[in-house]
């Protein structure tokens, strides 16, 4: 029978990058607050005690369950899994966080005077880039010098490599200065 750990780690061992480090990140927190030694002995109590003792977002809370919900999925999945079903039955769920995106969102005029008003060019260049190709700043750190390629009328393209290190190209405008 495996231990716990070696159930954590086989689940682990399909997941890569920043993904895996979130997950391990959240099942070390929650086994670490439940102080369980098996499987077995968890149930709906030690999530719902655990999320109520987060000091958290509604929505890094409601992240934490699924990533539970998914490990937990997994190992009732295993050809002899050592539990028969997960402690976390489907039906739970946390309240729906409140959508605050509306209340985040720059409007155009607003981003522009935010523009205007960086005097560092650099920055400017930065903020530019990010608005004008809605590309991540994690994409915006890896561009090098050869992802850009220009166009004779001014504008121009960006190869981005994003999540997954998939391509995906940003065209950016003429009619927008770059300086």
């Amino acid at each position: 029978m495996r231990t716990l750990t070696e159930l954590v780690e086989e689940w682990l061992d399909v997941h890569h990058g920043k993904t895996r480090a979130s997950y391990h990140n959240t099942i070390r927190k929650f086994l670490t607050f439940t102080c369980v030694d098996a499987i077995a002995e968890i149930q709906i109590r030690h999530v719902r005690d655990w999320l109520d003792f987060l000091q958290e977002a509604d929505t890094t809370k409601v992240k934490h369950l699924n990533i539970l919900k998914a490990f937990f999925s997994y190992v009732t999945s295993l050809e002899k899994p050592p539990i028969s079903r997960s402690p976390i039955p489907k039906q739970f769920k946390l309240p729906k966080p409140k959508d605050t995106l509306v209340e985040r969102i720059l409007t155009p005029s607003d981003v522009d005077a935010m523009i205007a008003a960086t005097t560092d060019r650099r920055n400017r260049l930065i903020l530019k880039t990010l608005y004008l190709t809605g590309i991540r700043v994690s994409e915006l750190c890896g561009l090098r010098w050869k992802d850009a390629i220009s166009s004779r009328g001014g504008g121009g393209q960006i190869n981005v490599y994003g999540k997954g290190g998939g391509l995906a190209e940003s065209m950016f405008p003429r009619s927008y200065g770059w300086s």
